[in-house]
């Protein structure tokens, strides 16, 4: 009767007969990249299992599991075989002899010398025993090995992610100073293409606030581009950075960063490095914005180009 299990030898015995699947799995195996004395449990179940297979007493659904999941390993499918073998030569050792006993020939020979069969029996059975500890010693050791091996792997990858990551974060944080002194000396420039008279009632209807967009700027009070808009402007001109993207067309959507939809525009085109917008200072009634730029292909598919975080700050002049 087998001994009753903790869970952990029971999800790893499931794990072994490849009884888990997906998430299970997988937490699991990155359990025994990190936990030495989980993959130590994990070592005397392979044995276990290999031995309860060797004597016949697994049942017949793990049986199965057994020789279709476990033994598929050619390392593993060795240690079965091992294990056959020295329980057959075991067997044979302890079976009993059944010849009829004969009687003793009288002989000169000393005591001593009759007893040498039994000594070389007793001798070949301790060098078997500390054959077989050797070699599981030696496999333990290479799946130690093998596992320090992995996790050498797993950690040299986290370290040049977390390098790649440092890398953008620092270009990034470039980027951000460059916009954050271009926001701090021209935050919203008002510009008047026609000259007239001063207070006039031309000189309201065409004044243009200016201001220069990258996508994915941060929220923060001290980083995010500002339109300052005095009662003046009547429209606010944003220039969209998008780099090196290059659609046919683009599309716009001006949203509350509630994702409330207030203005979009279809068949705009780049010039040079940026697609300009204007958007009527009437709609302007909150303080942040998104601005969502779409790109289309001459296929006619569509996708994301680029998100950009501005800010408006209305001003008495």
């Amino acid at each position: 009767m087998k001994t009753m299990q903790s869970s952990d030898e029971l999800m790893l015995r499931r794990y072994l007969l490849g009884e888990l699947k997906g998430n299970e799995s997988r937490t699991i195996e990155q359990r025994l990249l990190t936990d030495q004395q989980c993959f130590t449990l994990l070592l005397k179940i392979e044995e276990e299992l290999t031995d309860e297979y060797v004597r016949g007493i697994l049942e017949p659904r793990e049986r199965r599991e057994f020789e279709q999941h476990f033994a598929a390993s050619p390392e593993r499918r060795d240690n079965v075989e091992f294990a056959k073998a020295l329980r057959r030569y075991l067997s044979q050792q302890l079976i009993p002899n059944t010849e009829p006993r004969r009687a003793p020939k009288t002989t000169m020979l000393p005591a001593i010398w009759r007893m040498i069969p039994a000594v070389a029996t007793a001798a070949m059975l301790l060098l078997l025993a500390s054959s077989v500890s050797m070699y599981w010693q030696m496999r333990q050791i290479k799946r130690e090995v093998d596992l320090l091996q992995v996790q050498r792997t797993a950690s040299e990858r986290q370290i040049q992610e977390l390098t790649r990551q440092v890398d953008q974060q620092r270009a990034r944080g470039d980027v951000l100073a460059t916009q954050l002194e271009n926001t701090e000396s021209k935050p919203a420039e008002l510009k008047h293409p026609h000259a007239a008279a001063p207070g006039s009632q031309h000189q309201e209807e065409i004044t243009v606030a200016y201001l220069t967009l990258l996508p994915g700027l941060s929220r923060n009070q001290d980083v995010a581009a500002t339109a300052k808009l005095t009662p003046l402007a009547r429209s606010l001109r944003l220039e969209l950075n998008i780099g090196n993207e290059n659609y046919t067309t683009y599309q716009a959507e001006l949203q509350t960063v509630e994702g409330e939809v207030v203005w979009s525009r279809q068949g705009l085109k780049r010039h040079g490095g940026t697609v300009a917008i204007s958007l009527p200072t009437a709609l302007l009634s909150r303080s942040d914005y998104l601005v969502m730029l779409r790109g289309s292909h001459p296929a006619g598919a569509s996708e994301k180009a680029g998100t950009y975080y501005f800010r408006v700050m209305q001003t008495k002049n």
